[in-house]
């Protein structure tokens, strides 16, 4: 079924695979790049970065557009870089839908959990990955 192509990643039969886009690139600056474990990617963070494996792949989940261009091995665990295809048409729509702008500041809880049920950059899953038969 199309579902079976779309949860495993599988080419269709006749039917290229998307890579990940040029603009999804890791900065080849090693240095500036640290991916640490259980740290927020805008926060600075001690402990030991992991160790880089490009994966570069594209795949559609639920309708949806993934890439996923690499995954850092740590001692703690995985970390991986999930980016989802967001057309400049559904950011405008949330937008307006909710009137936001700079100068309206942040809204309140209620607000705001709304926003982020319809808001199409908000991912919400739960990844989990087994490897060797560890979680």
């Amino acid at each position: 079924s199309e579902e079976y192509y779309d949860v495993t990643g599988e080419e269709r039969p006749g039917q290229e695979r998307p890579s990940c886009p040029a603009e999804v690139s890791i900065s080849p600056d090693k240095s500036t790049w640290k991916v640490i474990f259980d740290s927020g990617f805008w926060c600075g963070a001690d402990g030991e970065p992991g160790r880089e494996l490009r994966v570069n792949r594209t795949f559609v989940w639920d309708g949806e557009t993934f890439c996923i261009p690499a995954v850092y091995l740590c001692r703690e665990g995985l970390v991986l870089d999930l980016c989802k295809r967001v057309e400049p048409e559904q950011i405008d729509d949330c937008l307006h839908k909710w009137e936001l702008s700079v100068e309206k500041g942040e809204p309140d809880n209620l607000a705001w959990e709304q926003q982020e049920q319809n808001n199409p950059m908000a991912l919400h899953v739960r990844v989990e990955a087994v490897v060797n038969g560890n979680r």
